[in-house]
């Protein structure tokens, strides 16, 4: 069996927008999302299974998974 090299290339970023009104008692700002994906929308899930993101420890369940096929996107309020 002869080894052989994969070159996977990947976009990985982030997004925060400002959110336009607030709802009720709802004090945040902003809508962030972190994300990661195939350059131009190739798909990765042939070669990544899952993603984990590690958030601070003061987002509700700061550890997330994500299956490569759902789609690897974390939205969240700040």
């Amino acid at each position: 069996m002869s080894a052989k090299n994969v070159v996977v290339s990947l976009e990985l970023g982030h997004r925060a927008t400002v959110r336009k009104q607030r709802v009720g008692t709802d004090m945040y700002t902003h809508d962030w999302e972190i994300y990661i994906h195939g350059v131009c929308g190739s798909r990765v899930d042939a070669f990544i299974e899952k993603v984990i993101f590690t958030l601070h420890k003061s987002f509700p369940k700061p550890r997330r998974g994500k299956c490569v096929k759902e789609g690897v996107k974390v939205c969240e309020k700040m």
